[in-house]
């Protein structure tokens, strides 16, 4: 009995410890660099500071959830009036994360994660949720800034929080293999109105090379439109007095779009020599096959610059087209390299390139990060952004918006929805109702061959867009609505023949002001359209649909909300398999002292047997 006894404590003992080490072995934190002493935003005096302090970890094993804690300054808080989340997050290298479903921020009021707990996740496949990756920036190596709107942190666990009790709030996260080090800095619950924020203009003002400029900081302050490329802030390079920057990318088709809106970055604009050239190429060999167009110093400044370039205004230059080494015109629903050159005067100047994005639209909309993001097979169903301004007179004014269709007539019945943006600069002045709709037509005009959807709910049932998609506000608003929630509309004629969705060559969308706002005026706009399906959404920078169907394998592979952790105020690692390892031990350990107890002479002759 003695024997069996030890071996088998021996063997748990060992087996608990083996896990243990592997399993809860705090990660070394590593001292953080400092952080910058100016982001984007600036806080007022009236911020709520949650925390204080930097409070960092390092990861200690591969696809092994690490959380850290920060102390909170207070016991708890109430934040029920705030608005955002502002902090800093670190990472020492951000190719080693994971993007794990539930890695991300914790809020709680039940003392510990998992308990009354809202969170806001770097990246989510399991449902159409606000995601830090989609609807903010990626996490890069070294600090990250971000304003988090406490409304995005929207998937619970054990109850959703108590917003007038905070008190833990956690950060989580997995690398692809040990020596991640990450960190958190202060904390604070600010109020909308209770920081600065840099601005974007919503209207860039055109030139004579058709450039324009609006101020942008190189995190995706670009317009509407299919992503081409991010070159992440690349650095051009100096050689032979000029600097040159180019990449390859996957091929994709500029040529159905209107504009390339590109960010540019100068330093020291004054050592740039003439005008610059961005450069687009169907070769995915460096000067092959390419076309560009010029960027003008006199209409940029120090500093990031939105720019748009007319596709139908690039050029080739320098060609000889009997030179047996030419290679053909550039095909742009082809599109492998892009890039850009400028000549320079002296070494001192600097440029970068950000997003670049093809485009309908020609400005910048003040409301940049949407909850979508569409991939290159989207389908332009019209060819430009399009804006009214109508001054109200005592009664409801009509304000009708008809953007033109993409190449005069556009098949969408392979897209299940219709992707778009509205603009409206005072909500307040806008009285549509179900009477004002959005309307699409193959007839070349309104209500005849037409479906539509409805836009205020105005106490009908009947499904209408700022009811059942989103409610309109001041700014700018997007949208995604199934193309089967635009119902067929009679004909003038009588007949409920409805839209031809193999040729729609009519979209209109119009609005009424309220009545009794003599003299006031409101402006609308509506963003190029688009037909999607849900995998045009889901791309690398894009957000699954509600509607998309996620097996129950993958919801929950490594999945945060089932296992990750205990309570702690730095690092908490996972020790469930540890724990479970060591109950199933214990409970071997138990049948066997209980089996001699009870059959001592069937164990005899066991233990005869054995020697």
């Amino acid at each position: 009995m003695k024997k069996i006894f030890k071996a088998a404590l021996s063997a748990v003992l060992s087996v608990m410890l083996c896990v243990t080490a592997a399993a809860i072995a705090l990660p070394a934190g590593a001292a953080l660099p400092d952080r910058p002493q100016k982001g984007d935003y600036t806080l007022k005096n009236s911020a709520l500071q949650l925390t204080s302090g930097n409070t960092e970890a390092t990861t200690s094993a591969a696809s092994t959830g690490t959380r850290i804690a920060p102390n909170l300054k207070e016991a708890s808080f109430d934040i029920s009036n705030y608005d955002y989340l502002y902090l800093w997050i670190y990472v020492s290298d951000a190719s080693l994360l994971s993007n794990n479903n539930g890695d991300g921020l914790e809020l709680c009021s039940g003392g510990m994660q998992d308990s009354e707990e809202s969170a806001l996740y770097f990246h989510r496949t399991k449902e159409s949720v606000p995601t830090i990756n989609s609807n903010y920036s990626p996490l890069k190596t070294g600090w990250n800034e971000y304003m988090l709107k406490l409304e995005d942190f929207t998937v619970t666990k054990g109850g959703s929080l108590n917003a007038s009790n905070l008190n833990f709030i956690g950060l989580v996260l997995r690398s692809t293999k040990p020596g991640l080090t990450f960190g958190i800095s202060d904390i604070y619950a600010v109020k909308s109105g209770e920081f600065t924020a840099p601005t974007v203009s919503s209207s860039p003002s055109g030139s004579s090379d058709n450039t324009s400029s609006a101020s942008g900081n190189g995190e995706g302050k670009v317009a509407f439109g299919v992503p081409l490329h991010d070159f992440a802030e690349g650095k051009a390079t100096l050689s032979d007095g000029v600097l040159y920057l180019s990449s390859a990318t996957k091929p994709s088709g500029a040529g159905k779009f209107a504009y390339l809106c590109v960010e540019v970055y100068l330093e020291n604009i004054g050592s740039l020599s003439g005008n610059g050239s961005f450069f687009i190429s169907s070769s995915s060999d460096a000067g092959k096959q390419e076309l560009s167009g010029k960027l003008s110093k006199t209409t940029l400044k120090n500093g990031w610059n939105t720019v748009f370039l007319k596709i139908a205004d690039f050029r080739m230059s320098g060609y000889d087209y009997d030179d047996p080494s030419y290679s053909g015109v550039c095909d742009l629903m082809n599109i492998c390299r892009l890039g850009v050159s400028w000549n320079v005067s002296d070494e001192k100047a600097v440029i970068k390139l950000g997003k670049v994005t093809c485009t309908n639209s020609s400005s910048v909309p003040s409301n940049l990060e949407g909850k979508y993001k569409i991939s290159s097979n989207a389908i332009p169903v019209t060819s430009e952004e399009i804006a009214v301004t109508v001054k109200a007179s005592g009664k409801k004014e009509l304000a009708t918006l008809i953007p033109s269709v993409t190449n005069g007539s556009v098949d969408v019945t392979s897209k299940k929805y219709l992707y778009f943006w509205i603009y409206v600069s005072d909500v307040t002045l806008d009285g549509s109702d179900t009477t004002e709709s959005l309307e699409l037509s193959s007839s070349g005009t309104q209500d005849i061959n037409e479906n539509s959807i409805g836009l205020s709910p105005n106490g009908s049932s009947v499904k209408s867009l700022f009811g059942d998609f989103g409610e309109l506000k001041n700014g700018w608003n997007e949208y995604l609505v199934p193309i089967d929630a635009l119902s067929k509309v009679t004909n003038k004629t009588g007949a409920l023949i409805g839209c031809d969705f193999t040729a729609v060559n009519f979209v209109r969308l119009y609005f009424r002001t309220v009545e009794n706002t003599q003299g006031k005026s409101v402006t609308y706009k509506l963003s190029s359209v688009y037909a999607v399906n849900d995998e045009d959404l889901n791309g690398d920078e894009g957000l699954s649909l509600v509607s998309s169907e996620i097996s129950t394998s993958s919801q929950s592979q490594n999945d945060i909300d089932g296992n990750d952790g205990k309570k702690g105020s730095a690092v908490i690692v996972y020790v469930a398999v540890a724990a479970a390892v060591a109950v199933v031990a214990a409970a071997v350990l138990f049948i066997v002292i209980k089996k001699k107890k009870t059959a001592p002479a069937e164990k005899d002759a066991e233990s005869d047997t054995t020697n």
